[in-house]
């Protein structure tokens, strides 16, 4: 532990804080001083007294030192204002305060403060964000490629690499849409070929899981023979699901329309989040409230979406 200050060091640091004693210390050990530049008050601290570094012991007066060398003239804001592309539209508010300007690449209004553009150099969000893009943006060339590797070959132009993207798989000649960064994450971009989830061209059941304890419900698809293990079952068995009820359309495309189609209605047209995570759940993505949308209009709805695949040209059967 470091030594305790004497008197005669607290009066010397006092004395070069520019503060003067003028209390006993309270009960957490402060001292309670008279700043000799402003005359307020100021509680000092034991480790503040202890900074040798510390030149002021008063902030009011440390801020106001701060300010005064920060503080610039009008010109000389516009200036630098302009020369990290923004045009300003009224008057200099301040080194720290939103100053109204126009971009002068895409002239977008904003609200930049000078502190910020003096330190990035630009202060127009959406450029900001358009240059973290390019940098980051796969070669067109390079997408596609990683696509072909995938199996699957690119049917348009190269949208970006979130965006849905036409390509033909090169074994089963499906059309698809799949997005680069879902390809480039998963290794794979064909449903109907993966080895994985549901076949495309198999029957598949849509469900609707209910969990008492965390009030949320949970709508997917699974094959009617999977490989592993029934999902539905683990679901209930790992995380304590109920089944409300499931739907056996005759393709797993057909199931995978009906799914997404509620999953639309529910964020869209219910404008309801995720309600779990993924920490609480498998496929947390699909979850939602159950105390905003009740189990009979989810349940209902899966129905109507099912007659609609049926009447398209498909068909299913209750279970």
């Amino acid at each position: 532990m470091p030594k305790p200050l004497d008197q005669r060091e607290v009066d010397e640091r006092l004395r070069r804080l520019n503060l003067r004693l003028f209390g006993p210390r309270d009960a957490a050990g402060n001292w309670h001083c008279l700043c000799l530049n402003c005359h307020g008050r100021v509680r000092i601290s034991p480790s503040r007294l202890a900074n040798k570094n510390a030149k002021l012991g008063c902030r009011t007066c440390s801020y106001a030192i701060r300010n005064r060398a920060q503080r610039i003239s009008d010109d000389d804001a516009r200036d630098l204002a302009l020369a990290a592309g923004m045009k300003p539209q009224e008057s200099y508010p301040g080194y720290h305060r939103p100053w109204l300007c126009e971009c002068v690449s895409c002239g977008e209004p904003g609200k930049p403060r000078l502190a910020n553009l003096r330190s990035r150099g630009s202060g127009c969000e959406p450029c900001a964000r358009r240059t973290r893009a390019d940098a980051k943006r796969l070669p067109a060339p390079q997408a596609e490629a990683v696509m072909r590797r995938a199996g699957l070959e690119p049917l348009v132009e190269y949208p970006g690499c979130a965006r849905r993207w036409r390509c033909r798989c090169m074994t089963c000649k499906r059309v698809g849409h799949p997005t680069l960064i879902n390809v480039r994450r998963l290794g794979r971009g064909c449903r109907g070929c993966g080895r994985y989830g549901i076949k495309w061209d198999e029957p598949a059941f849509v469900y609707l899981l209910e969990h008492q304890e965390h009030r949320s419900l949970k709508v997917g698809v699974t094959a009617q023979k999977p490989l592993a293990e029934p999902r539905v079952p683990r679901l209930c068995r790992r995380y304590g699901w109920c089944l409300v009820g499931k739907i056996l359309l005759l393709t797993g495309e057909q199931a995978y329309e009906v799914e997404q189609s509620v999953l639309r209605w529910v964020r869209d047209d219910l404008g309801l989040p995720h309600h779990l995570t993924s920490a609480e759940t498998e496929g947390a993505t699909e979850t939602f409230s159950a105390d905003m949308v009740g189990v009979v209009d989810v349940m209902d709805k899966i129905r109507a979406e099912a007659q609609r695949v049926r009447a398209a040209g498909g068909g299913f059967w209750p279970s």
